[in-house]
C-alpha cells in the first residue's frame, strides 16, 4: 500500500484540473481586464493540482517569454485578482463550489536549465568520463 502522503490524484482531481488549466488560459488571454499589469506577463499555466475535496486548487504559473518577469513581479499580482479570475472561472465550469486559487510559480524549467548547464561544464564532463 502507497504511503499516505504519495496518494495520486483520483481521475476525478485530474479532470477537474484539467478544465481549470484549460479556463484559466482562456481568462489570462483577456488579463488586462483583471489588472493593467497582468497582460504584459504572458503567462502559461504549466500545471494545477487539485485537493482531495476539490475546494483548492494550487496553480503553477511561468512566462511564456523572455525570464523579464520573476516570481516577485508576478505572483503578487496574481494574488491581487484571485477572486475576479475565481468569479470568471465560474462562467467556464459547472461545479457544486468553484476552488480557491493559489498560484505559484513554476521553476521546473530554470531547474532543468540550470542542470543541463552544470552537466556541461568542463570539470563535471571530466568527472562523468
Amino acid at each position: 500500500m502507497a504511503h499516505p502522503a504519495f496518494k495520486q490524484d483520483t481521475h476525478r482531481q485530474l479532470r477537474v484540473a484539467a478544465a481549470i488549466r484549460r479556463a484559466l488560459g482562456e481568462i489570462f488571454v483577456e488579463a488586462s481586464r483583471f489588472h493593467p499589469n497582468l497582460s504584459q506577463f504572458m503567462l502559461s499555466i504549466t500545471n494545477v493540482k487539485m485537493s482531495p475535496d476539490l475546494k483548492l486548487a494550487k496553480v503553477y504559473v511561468m512566462p511564456m517569454a523572455t525570464h523579464k518577469y520573476g516570481p516577485q513581479d508576478v505572483l503578487p499580482v496574481l494574488q491581487d485578482v484571485k477572486n475576479r479570475v475565481r468569479q470568471a472561472l465560474a462562467g467556464f465550469l459547472r461545479m457544486k463550489f468553484m476552488p480557491e486559487l493559489r498560484f505559484f510559480w513554476d521553476d521546473n524549467f530554470e531547474n532543468a536549465l540550470r542542470i543541463e548547464t552544470l552537466l556541461h561544464d568542463e570539470k563535471v564532463q571530466k568527472d562523468l568520463h
